[in-house]
């Protein structure tokens, strides 16, 4: 299973939802809020991303 770690905004984010929606690939929303709360600092989420960015695809334990 695919997880997407992604903020709604970001065209970057948009850009893997599309392709993902396009091929018909099932997946797993994971929301990281980047402006309000932070959350691409959280530590638990630099230990996926060390860059702290999004999106962060998650397959099946393969970061992408």
């Amino acid at each position: 299973m695919l997880t997407l770690y992604h903020f709604w905004s970001s065209t970057c984010s948009r850009k893997v939802r599309i392709t993902l929606t396009e091929k018909n690939i099932e997946w797993q929303s994971h929301h990281i809020d980047i402006v309000g709360k932070l959350e691409n600092l959280d530590p638990d989420y630099v230990r996926l991303n060390p860059k702290g960015v999004v999106p962060t695809l998650d397959h099946d334990g393969k970061i992408i």
